[in-house]
């Protein structure tokens, strides 16, 4: 896809956002609606399960989920990608927090970005990074902030699939 499909989607997310019955406030409307679209504007497909799975058990009994594991080889169980959503303005106040539960375990050689999303911020993490939280975090995209053109060509930089392919070679 392009950065011309990102604005689309970014498009309608604020459109979303303006919505009168706050459905995105819920996160699996907001899912549905608001990050899918994004998702599918960044080249992934949220449809393909050797690509992309929702809810992803995490953790020895199996307790934590990701909301979505994103994978170039889905048999080798081992995720490229992890996007945690919430409803809009549910985010926590340390959105790293969750992230690191779900990547203990996880080979960091293979692991690149950790998202933590509302649907609007986007908190995103190198997680190639071995030093602090702090430097892990590589950038907050606010979308209903700022151009949409820019906030699009960042997620999309750091986000899409032939991104994190790139960051993989």
């Amino acid at each position: 896809m392009s950065v011309g499909a990102v604005v689309e989607a970014i498009e309608h997310a604020k459109r979303m956002f303006d919505y009168p019955y706050n459905l995105v406030r819920i996160e699996a409307y907001n899912r549905y609606i608001v990050i899918d679209p994004i998702i599918r504007a960044l080249d992934w497909s949220t449809e393909n399960p050797d690509e992309c799975m929702v809810e992803w058990p995490r953790g020895k009994k199996r307790v934590r989920w990701v909301d979505y594991a994103f994978f170039m080889d889905r048999h080798a169980n081992n995720p490229v990608m992890i996007i945690e959503a919430k409803g809009v303005g549910k985010v926590a106040a340390k959105p790293e927090t969750q992230i690191s539960k779900y990547i203990k375990g996880r080979k960091p050689s293979v692991l690149k970005r950790g998202v933590v999303t509302d649907g609007n911020v986007w908190h995103i993490y190198d997680l190639q990074v071995a030093e602090s939280w702090a430097k892990k975090h590589i950038e907050t995209v606010k979308i209903s902030e700022g151009n949409t053109r820019q906030n699009a060509k960042l997620l999309n930089d750091l986000l899409s699939k032939p991104a994190i392919y790139r960051l993989s070679d």
